[in-house]
């Protein structure tokens, strides 16, 4: 059984906003350089909660709380936006 951390402490933490999974697989997607691209997803529910792509690294806990939401509705519209809406498929926060 893997250990979630509960909604109201998942900003805190930094977990996978989604599911409340604390551990990430962090993939790059061998680009020539000087090219980057890589993602950071939840092992649990593969949110996208990370990406660097030719820029600075984005991460998915600033985005929502740059939109200042917390309610789980807002977040989840804040979170099928991220990285150019590749976690349109999250349709439930655990």
């Amino acid at each position: 059984m893997k250990k979630l951390v509960k909604y109201k402490n998942r900003f805190k933490y930094g977990v996978c906003p989604v599911c409340g999974h604390m551990e990430f697989h962090y993939c790059n997607h061998h680009v020539e350089y000087p090219e980057i691209w890589t993602t950071t997803t939840c092992e649990n529910c593969g949110c996208v909660v990370e990406y660097e792509d030719n820029s600075l690294p984005q991460n998915i806990w600033d985005y929502i709380k740059e939109a200042n939401v917390r309610s789980k509705s807002k977040v989840l519209k804040e979170i099928q936006k991220f990285y150019c809406g590749i976690n349109k498929d999250v349709k439930k926060i655990l």
